[in-house]
């Protein structure tokens, strides 16, 4: 969607999609830019578990921009706002070549369910601090 709103840019892009055949029927999939942590779990990281006031501000600003976008230009109502639903980009590319080196040297647990079907366990991006954290995303 072309718009010159300011809440657009915090609107998590789409690369691509494709489908998926399986067993018990076809499945769409949305190819996402990666995301980090949610402010859910950022939240964690911070003693009470409690964001900053600093934070907190550019979080709230920056959610209400993209909350405008949805409202005024896609006409979109989103009506799950949670601290679990808000995810952080990253900005410093190094955290997913170490993620994609440590994936390759330690995978993650697979649990094989059948001839087609096997469920992977995700791996969590560590913790980044600094410029590394880019602005909300995602709602």
């Amino acid at each position: 969607m072309e718009s010159q709103h300011r809440g657009q840019v915090y609107i998590r892009g789409l690369y691509g999609e494709f489908e998926l055949d399986s067993p018990t029927g076809k499945h769409l999939c949305f190819v996402h830019p990666p995301m980090h942590m949610t402010i859910r779990q950022l939240q964690y990281y911070y003693p009470a578990h409690k964001l900053d006031v600093p934070l907190l501000k550019c979080t709230l600003a920056n959610v209400l921009q993209e909350l405008s976008f949805l409202h005024d230009e896609a006409k979109v109502v989103h009506a799950n706002i949670d601290p679990g639903n808000i995810m952080l980009t990253v900005h410093d590319d190094t955290i997913l070549g170490n993620f994609e080196k440590a994936e390759a040297d330690d995978p993650s647990p697979a649990k094989v369910m059948d001839d087609t079907r096997t469920i992977y366990r995700s791996r969590k991006l560590p913790p980044s601090y600094g410029r590394s954290l880019g602005p909300t995303s995602s709602l």
